[in-house]
């Protein structure tokens, strides 16, 4: 889903990720949040947000949280 901000030429989009690691063969799923600033017809600002410890388990990595 990709949204529209206020500020013009900025926006907002909602997509998830369904893939299996080349490295490691485990399943990669996961949701991210990203934000576009578009100035002139081109790209000028792009961040994107996601959970890192879904990200680090796909990898093979154990995820302990603290007690």
């Amino acid at each position: 889903m990709i949204s529209p901000l206020a500020t013009e030429g900025e926006f907002v989009a909602e997509y998830r990720s369904d893939t299996t690691m080349l490295s490691t063969g485990e399943p990669y799923r996961n949701a991210y949040i990203s934000t576009f600033t578009v100035r002139d017809g081109k790209l000028a600002a792009f961040a994107e947000f996601f959970d890192p410890l879904v990200f680090l388990q796909a990898q093979g990595a154990t995820v302990a949280l603290p007690a």
